[in-house]
């Protein structure tokens, strides 16, 4: 009888707390890519997103013109969690979505992602001009 007593009371009470909102929400980095990196007003901050069913945190990295800009939000995101990297006119794009709290924080240093796009550049161009 007691252990169906705390049954009941565990039940209601995790119930509830799904009503009141008590299971917290996805947590991910804004950022605004409208200012570079390393500019003073470069900010960013954690926040909770939405309750939407399909929420994901997002980063964009987009290094060209000497400049490395990156967009950080919670978005609505149906599709798979995972990054892309692509080189279109010069710049290097790269595209992440994840869906656990604080994801889309860096897991990479800026000198190293600028290393990696220095390398591909060079090989490359040591690429095109064998051919």
């Amino acid at each position: 009888m007691r252990q169906r007593l705390l049954y009941i009371v565990a039940s209601l009470a995790a119930i509830f707390s799904i009503d009141l909102g008590c299971v917290s929400a996805l947590k991910c980095y804004v950022r605004s890519p409208v200012f570079p990196l390393g500019d003073p007003q470069d900010q960013q901050q954690l926040i909770d997103c939405p309750d939407d069913f399909d929420v994901a945190c997002m980063k964009a990295i987009t290094i060209g013109n000497g400049e490395t800009r990156i967009a950080k939000t919670c978005l609505s995101w149906p599709g798979e969690m995972k990054c892309a990297e692509d080189t279109v006119g010069g710049m290097y794009m790269a595209t992440c979505y994840c869906n656990t709290d604080s994801c889309n924080a860096a897991k990479r240093s800026v000198p190293s992602i600028i290393v990696g796009y220095a390398l591909a550049v060079f090989a490359g161009r040591c690429f095109l001009s064998v051919m």
